[in-house]
């Protein structure tokens, strides 16, 4: 009855009540992976306990655990507190992003009013910059939970956590063939990136382009919160489920009555409860994946915008040809100066 009581409620979830773990590594895919890596470990610590308790069962009894539905209850109620910890952690890294977009905003809005004349009217020739062709940063977007929710629907043989977690790598890059847990970081790095993976000396600079490139982060910032809410909808839509899972388990568990039948479907239920968890695990550590890799590349394209900008304020441009007349009248010999 325990059980019951502290779960009866949960069908009432309220996202403004959860708290925020506050994000200490930069807001970007760094803190995206640490996130992810995070949560796998608390997965396996959930795992191992129920291994040790069946384990435990199995040495005192002789026989397998028979799994009756208040274990299940507890499962669910475990799984749930796992993901609140997930959403927690995705608040922080975006209040942390959010904050640091913001401190660019302003500072650059400064920027552009007082040098925005001189760095449309630079003069470019002889400037050398080594940098990225940014791409599809004001187009991403993140797939949907069912979009993501189709891949395990169409594996036949859903035991195959790799060949899942593989598929789910290639959906958030739009891609319908599989990629390995090693190479997705990279991908989207190139993604980002026009298929670059280093930096690469960019020849023509447009200095109004790059104006309108520092400008744009303003509109990236909308762009992110809509992939903030579809990251933290597809969470709390997870958690809403088992909400209801657990709900039904625990007014199971409260019967009189159970029967070997009941405790057999039980157990079949905690199975399949696993793989639930674990497929819902996969496909949100993805998304962050995902998104921690458009973060930084909002970031990283504000940043190298901004630097050829400050570099075109102060910037000398070196012609071929030499011009024996300018406006201030210096005579031809002005140019040479004696050691």
């Amino acid at each position: 009855m325990g059980v019951y009581t502290s779960t009866k409620k949960l069908d009432t979830f309220d996202e403004s009540a959860v708290n925020v773990i506050e994000c200490k590594l930069e807001p970007g895919i760094e803190a995206a992976i640490n996130i992810v890596a995070e949560s796998e470990e608390n997965y396996n610590k959930i795992m191992q306990a129920i291994g040790v308790h069946e384990l435990s069962i199995y040495e005192s009894t002789g026989v397998e655990m028979v799994y009756e539905a208040v274990d299940l209850a507890a499962l669910l109620n475990k799984a749930k507190e796992f993901f609140m910890n997930i959403l927690e952690k995705i608040k922080g890294l975006f209040k942390r992003f959010f904050a640091m977009i913001d401190s660019y905003i302003k500072s650059d809005a400064d920027f552009v009013k007082q040098y925005a004349p001189k760095i449309i009217n630079a003069d470019t020739k002889g400037l050398k910059v080594k940098g990225f062709k940014f791409s599809n940063v004001d187009s991403y977007e993140l797939p949907s939970q069912s979009t993501m929710g189709a891949v395990y629907d169409s594996e036949v043989d859903t035991s195959n956590s790799e060949d899942i977690q593989d598929s789910l790598r290639g959906k958030v890059l739009g891609k319908s063939e599989k990629i390995e847990s090693g190479e997705l970081s990279k991908e989207l790095f190139k993604y980002f990136r026009s298929d670059e993976d280093s930096k690469i000396e960019i020849e023509t600079i447009v200095p109004r382009e790059q104006l309108k490139l520092v400008q744009a982060t303003k509109e990236l910032k909308t762009k992110a919160e809509k992939n903030y809410k579809k990251l933290t909808d597809a969470i709390n839509d997870i958690i809403k489920d088992l909400e209801k899972q657990a709900k039904a388990s625990t007014t199971t568990a409260v019967a009189k009555d159970t029967t070997d039948a009941d405790s057999t479907a039980a157990s079949g239920n905690v199975r399949k409860l696993n793989a639930h968890i674990q497929y819902a695990k996969d496909s949100i550590g993805v998304l962050q994946i995902a998104n921690g890799a458009h973060l930084s590349a909002i970031r990283d394209q504000n940043r190298q915008a901004k630097s050829i900008c400050v570099a075109l304020v102060g910037f000398k441009a070196k012609h071929e040809s030499y011009s024996f007349t300018d406006s201030t009248n210096e005579s031809f010999l002005s140019g040479v100066v004696l050691k």
